[in-house]
């Protein structure tokens, strides 16, 4: 009879060890992001938060990463895609791609929400001047700090900036100089540029390492090189090309209960703090790099742009 308890003591002893073995294994989370460098930060911080969870990132350029999230509706491998524009998110969400869900104690106002709880945004990516003193100093050349200046024929060959065929930094710069200014803004200012880089970044690093004197480029890239310790001030220029990121939960996604518990952290003020080194603003009210006094106005379009039909028309007018 006592042999016979320990056998049946050390079976439950057994299942319930297996059991616990198979719930932790089961405590895993799969994202699709555009933006590594943040997605990093945050996915380090929730798994510090959530030692038993086993996070698996796939990170690439904002195109080839939604389109494999829509190309796998019918089995889906990820449980959040997230960092994606806000352009990107509605054509995900009008795809099919998202369900609803709308995160628990949200610091993250209303109206930075989907209406219908299909994705969050959490926050706002900008695309700044990087001028790199120094070599503005020794070339003479005064420091700009609105788009009307960088058609000073002085800064001719001083500017590099990405080409919106190649990257979603340059479409973002372009778009919303010719919804402001329109094409012949956009033709001087080609007067002046020295090159179009492949990524956003690019230019942020040649501000950095003196090959120019003016990049334009991405909040994050800008901050990186602050932090570096390069001889670069970042202008915030008086209409600021800007989009909101963010992202939400996968239909069908594998690991569904797991997916809402990280988009609840992303909706908190300790994930904004993890965000805003490498953003100008988060959606988080007071957690902003934006300096004090600084006004900015927003891109805000005027009118609808096509923007494949830019494109086409970037390529017959900049063939370079």
């Amino acid at each position: 009879m006592v042999r016979s308890l320990r056998v049946l003591l050390a079976l439950a002893v057994g299942l319930v060890a297996a059991a616990q073995s198979v719930s932790a294994q089961e405590r895993k989370l799969v994202v699709y992001t555009a933006n590594y460098r943040v997605s990093d930060a945050l996915v380090a911080a929730y798994q510090k938060l959530n030692p038993g969870v086993k996070v698996s990132a796939v990170s690439g350029s904002t195109g080839p990463i939604a389109e494999r999230a829509v190309a796998e509706m019918r089995n889906p491998q990820a449980d959040i895609v997230y960092l994606f524009n806000g352009q990107t998110l509605e054509r995900l969400r009008d795809a099919g791609v998202f369900q609803p869900y709308r995160p628990r104690n949200a610091a993250i106002p209303d109206e930075h929400m989907d209406p219908d709880g299909f994705f969050t945004l959490h926050m706002f990516n900008s695309m700044v001047m990087l001028v790199n003193k120094e070599r503005l100093a020794r070339r003479k050349l005064p420091m700009p700090t609105t788009w009307a200046h960088l058609l000073n024929p002085a800064f001719k060959g001083e500017i590099t900036v990405a080409s919106p065929i190649k990257s979603g930094t340059g479409v973002t710069i372009y778009l919303t100089l010719l919804d402001a200014f329109g094409w012949n803004f956009i033709e001087h200012l080609d007067a002046n540029v020295f090159a179009y880089n492949d990524g956003g970044g690019s230019a942020g690093q040649q501000a950095g390492a003196g090959e120019i004197s003016i990049g334009l480029t991405h909040d994050a890239a800008a901050f990186e090189q602050v932090a570096a310790g390069r001889p670069v001030e970042i202008v915030f220029p008086d209409i600021l090309p800007s989009n909101f990121q963010g992202g939400g939960l996968v239909k069908g996604a594998p690991n569904v209960e797991e997916g809402k518990r990280f988009l609840d952290f992303l909706a908190t003020r300790e994930a904004a703090e993890i965000m805003s080194p490498f953003v100008t603003a988060t959606t988080v009210p007071g957690i902003s790099r934006m300096p004090e006094g600084h006004r900015v106005i927003w891109g805000d379009p005027k009118r609808p742009i096509d923007q494949r039909a830019f494109l086409d028309e970037w390529k017959k007018r900049f063939p370079r």
